[in-house]
């Protein structure tokens, strides 16, 4: 009899954890940015950790040899998102350093969804660096967003951008190449290039896997690498994505 009843238990908790249907959208793993906004009342964080190994080849400097540093970094990124309705979100973004204990400047912005039908998503996005907390230069950046539906399992996403960082008057670019593979309705995977340009053009490519454990909780890795001129960079990333829905879906 306690058999049957610890049979019956374990398929209980087994519905209940993994027997579900999500419509939560995160922006983990990877880089790409979602053209969805959150319905108005709910809170979505997304958090991870990310360890980066950096080898840095210098100039040439005498008989054909070159000057290499090689530094890692261990970096919390965490992203608040709060929903306004189907359309408009705000969002801000935080960045620490486990490695040098750095606080980099919040981040905050909006975004705005302009086109959204079954095959095709687009949006807008403005991000500011607030610098009250450092002496990071103050910047802004304006993204264009979209989603376009390949199959029923698969899309690809592109992310193309630009940024100003007025003190030092410096213009930049950046872009996201994302494919999105949804083998099952809790197992997602993303494959992405992406890559900025600033002084030189840095380019990178990454593989994602998120797993839905609960309707409203995922956790994800995802590892890349790049390959440029002057760098080489490693870096391996593990987090979540959790959302608070205080007034429901509507």
């Amino acid at each position: 009899m306690k058999k049957i009843g610890l049979f019956l238990l374990c398929i209980g908790l087994y519905n209940l954890g993994f027997s579900f249907e999500s419509d939560l959208i995160s922006e983990r793993p990877g880089q790409a940015l979602t053209p969805n906004c959150l319905n108005r009342g709910n809170v979505q964080v997304q958090t991870g950790m990310i360890y980066d190994f950096y080898k840095y080849i210098g100039p040439v400097l005498f008989d054909n040899l070159s000057s290499i540093n090689s530094y890692s970094n261990i970096l919390n990124n965490t992203v608040l998102r709060f929903g306004l309705g189907e359309k408009f979100e705000i969002n801000t973004s935080l960045d620490y350093s486990t490695t040098h204990t750095y606080l980099s400047a919040p981040i905050v912005g909006f975004k705005a969804l302009l086109v959204n039908d079954e095959m095709n998503s687009l949006a807008v996005q403005y991000n500011s660096v607030i610098h009250q907390f450092n002496d990071d230069v103050y910047s802004n950046a304006l993204k264009l967003i979209s989603t376009h539906q390949l199959t029923s399992k698969s899309s690809v996403s592109l992310n193309g951008g630009m940024f100003y960082t007025p003190r030092i008057d410096e213009f930049g670019g950046d872009y996201v190449i994302s494919l999105g593979i949804n083998p099952t309705k809790k197992l997602g995977i993303v494959l992405e290039n992406y890559g900025n340009y600033a002084h030189e053009f840095k380019t990178y490519f990454d593989v994602g896997v998120g797993y839905l454990i609960a309707p409203l909780l995922q956790v994800d890795t995802y590892f890349g690498l790049g390959a440029n001129e002057r760098e080489n960079t490693f870096f391996v990333n593990a987090g979540l994505t959790y959302r608070f829905d205080y007034k429901g879906n509507e």
